[in-house]
């Protein structure tokens, strides 16, 4: 399986991602912040700035098209982002 580098600092992500079969330890490397020479190549799952997602691989985001207002900032276990209709998103982001 491919290396996959998970930005998050959402422990409920981590787990939903898991559990959803996007990543599997101990092919995923978790970071909290990122820099270019840690995406650089990589295949990447995160909330990215458009500048170090074009450096990625692959790039992809968690959305969560349901999450009410009053989710907003707050923890999310896996059968919460589950409820707010949690799906991977993959983008093609290019530096022109």
């Amino acid at each position: 399986m491919t290396t996959i580098v998970v930005v998050s600092r959402h422990p409920g992500a981590l787990r939903w991602l898991e559990r959803a079969g996007h990543v599997s330890d101990p092919d995923v490397i978790i970071r909290v912040h990122v820099t270019e020479d840690n995406v650089r190549g990589q295949h990447v799952i995160g909330t990215l700035p458009c500048r170090l997602a074009a450096l990625c691989a692959s790039y992809a985001e968690i959305e969560l098209p349901g999450l009410r207002p009053a989710q907003r900032g707050l923890e999310l276990s896996p059968a919460d982002m589950i409820t707010a209709g949690a799906r991977l998103q993959r983008y093609r982001v290019e530096a022109l």
